[in-house]
This record gives structure tokens, sequence and C-alpha cells, in this order.
């Protein structure tokens, strides 16, 4: 099987309304969109979204703010699906032809591009016609799936695959994930994403401070075109010029 470069992603407004998959930021970034970029990270470059019962102002607010990102450089379809799903619905999303592999990835959840990363190396040596999913330590999915799109259809309409499913386990702290329902699920993962990247300091004042300023400076530089790379590069010049000075 060759590497995915397509995702699919289906869209359903959770029962508390869109806010929190469009509006909520996580760390800087709401859902929806944090999903996108750590895909497109992961190496997709092809995004078809499947919007069940998302109105035309929360697709239309989402689709401009992802297309005027300097960062988002793939592609992505919107198919608007209605909440039943009729089958000429079906025919008309344009999916990949064939028994052609995709990323399957339910869009409530947060991970991290290592782990998407990880996922889709691990369903390499996938039989033709075979689904894998991304399962916790204790059985339960975690929203992710590699399948063919004849499957896709099966899905939709009854939420359930036609065939078993391949239970791929990823387990240990750097390979974090998490759905996100409500308030409650948001706080907690903001704050569990944000223990994954920081830094550990060991002297009570550099604890003091890191808690204090730590979430909103990630907060605001998740919003800013500048990579950490670039902060690295831009302490080193001030340093250079200070020491010439």
């Amino acid at each position: 099987m060759t590497s995915l470069k397509t995702a699919v992603i289906r869209t359903v407004a959770p029962k508390k309304g869109t806010y929190f998959l469009f509006r909520r930021n996580i760390a800087g970034l709401c859902v929806f969109k944090r999903l996108i970029l750590s895909l497109q990270r992961a190496g997709i470059e092809n995004f078809i979204i499947l919007a069940q019962d998302i109105s035309s102002a929360d697709k239309y607010w989402m689709e401009l703010d992802i297309q005027n990102d300097f960062r988002f450089k793939s592609n992505i379809q919107w198919n608007n699906l209605s909440k039943e799903i009729f089958k000429d619905e079906l025919i008309s999303i344009g999916l990949p032809l064939g028994s052609s592999n995709v990323l399957f990835v339910e869009s409530d959840l947060v991970t991290t591009t290592g782990l998407i990363k990880n996922f889709i190396t691990a369903t390499l040596e996938l039989q033709t016609g075979e689904i894998a999913g991304l399962v916790s330590e204790f059985g339960h999915s975690d929203g992710m799936y590699v399948l063919p799109t004849s499957s896709i259809s099966h899905y939709l309409h009854f939420k359930t695959f036609e065939k078993p499913v391949v239970p791929i386990i990823l387990s240990g702290p750097w390979f974090y994930r998490q759905r996100v329902k409500d308030l409650q699920s948001a706080q907690s993962v903001e704050k569990n994403l944000l223990n994954e990247h920081k830094l550990h300091y060991r002297q009570a004042m550099d604890i003091w401070v890191n808690s204090l300023f730590a979430a909103k400076i990630s907060s605001l530089l998740a919003k800013t075109p500048i990579t950490p790379n670039q902060i690295t590069l831009f302490g080193m010049v001030i340093g250079m010029v200070s020491g010439i000075l």
C-alpha cells in the first residue's frame, strides 16, 4: 500500500452545537482547524469534508478561515450531506474511485502529527479491502480509520462497518488523542495538549512563571505564522548582536 495522501473528515455537529468544533479554541486553534493542520503536517494533501447537518454559515466561515490561513497548502473539497443521508448524495461525493485506501477521521478528534504518522505506518501491511481503526488500550474507537472508499457509504448510513475492523493500538504518553464533545472535554484537551508539548521546569520560579504564561503564549503563537525554529533563530540572532555590541 502506498502512502496515504487523502483524508475524508466526517463533520457532524455535536449535541451542544458547532461551537466546540468551529469556534472554541484549543490552545489557539479550533478543534476542526487543528485537525486539518495536524493531518497536513502528517503528509495529507487532499481533504474531503463530509459536512452532515452543518449550517451554511458555519461552513462558509470555517472554509474561509482555512483557505485564508497561509499554513494551509493542500486541496479541500466540501460536501453537504443531510442529516438522514440519501443515496444520491453519496453518489455526488468526489471520493477516489476503486478500492483506494483513504484516511477517515471524525472531526472532533484532537491529536498530534506524530500519532497520525505512526498510525498510517502501522496500516501499511493491510490486505486489500481491510479496514483498520485506531483504538485505545481499553478497546474504544478513537475516531480514525484507514479504509477503502467503498466502505464509507455503509458507515455513513449505519455508523458501523460491514466487516471486522483491524485494531491498531498505539500506547504511550507521546501518542496523545482525545475527542471534544463539550466544555469539560474541551478544557481537558487544552490542558493535556499543552502538557504534551511543555518543557519540564524544575526550579520553583520556573514552575511558577511557566504556570502563569505558558498557556497564553502557546495560544498566541498558534495564531501567528511564527514557527518554533524561527523563534530559536531569532533568539540566536539577538544573542549574536548582543555579543558584538
